[in-house]
């Protein structure tokens, strides 16, 4: 087996991003061929991801301990919650909408009875309405044009559109390119340098 992304337990390949706290990938996309040293066999039981232990059992083991990471199945090597081998507490987990990453059967159906255009047209839909959706979150933190909609209610708005531009991508067979993402990173966190030394210079 060749040890990479896609082989990985702790790939999430519907978009392809690392979710491995150990891993400094951890919540970046990354392709699936990509390769680093906190790979781990992925299990061929996906109703228990983790080694013997469903989802749901560790997330209630998280809560029944209070969050204490000494007695997790899966970070029981960590002492402090600080230390914590996932990304997000499991306690914190939402588990009541499971979502089926892997449901090729349903993607296939829609792919069948919608044209290539027709799916373009809905993601081009759901781009603008998250848009739309991160300016209402600006708009909430400057608080300037006040609006009724909370910090936790715009935040998850785009939750909602970005998992809807997911979707629309998935089905187009789109992924990101971590390479193009490291890439404009890099210009982004360059030009922030530049700006920076022009004030200093002017100070």
């Amino acid at each position: 087996m060749t040890k990479c992304c896609a082989t990985c337990a702790w790939y999430e390949d519907f978009q392809g991003v690392c979710f491995n706290g150990d891993s400094p990938h951890c919540a970046d996309f990354t392709d699936p061929n990509q390769r680093c040293r906190e790979w781990e066999r992925k299990e061929a039981n996906m109703d228990k991801p983790l080694k013997d232990w469903t989802l749901g059992e560790i997330k209630r083991c998280c809560v029944e301990s209070k969050q204490n990471c000494e007695k997790c199945p899966v970070s029981g090597e960590y002492k402090t919650t600080s230390d914590c081998k996932l990304a997000i507490f499991p306690a914190h987990w939402d588990l009541d909408d499971k979502p089926r990453w892997r449901d090729h059967r349903r993607c296939g159906m829609i792919q069948i009875d919608l044209p290539e255009k027709e799916i373009l047209a809905q993601l081009a839909e759901e781009a603008a309405e998250l848009a739309q959706a991160a300016l209402k979150l600006r708009r909430v933190i400057d608080g300037t044009n006040p609006t009724p909609v909370s910090e936790e209610e715009a935040k998850a708005a785009i939750i909602e559109e970005l998992s809807d531009v997911a979707l629309c991508c998935k089905l187009l067979n789109i992924r990101p390119s971590h390479y193009t993402m490291k890439n404009k990173l890099n210009r982004w966190r360059k030009r922030l340098e530049v700006r920076n030394c022009g004030q200093k210079d002017f100070v």
